[in-house]
């Protein structure tokens, strides 16, 4: 999670440079790549929380 925030902070500083576009570039890839692994741990965190009890 520390690399993604470091990534994105990089990118963001990037802006104000010459070329703004890199900094678009590599903030949007961060992103898209590091999504399915932040849905991932979310859909499993929530799935390892659901109780299921029987009913007599």
């Amino acid at each position: 999670m520390g690399v993604i925030f470091v990534s994105l902070a990089a990118g963001l500083a990037l802006m104000g440079s010459s070329r703004p576009i890199f900094a678009l570039l590599g903030v949007g890839l961060i992103l898209v790549l590091s999504l399915p692994f932040l849905l991932f741990a979310f859909v499993t965190t929530l799935i390892n929380h659901i109780r299921i009890e029987t009913i007599n």
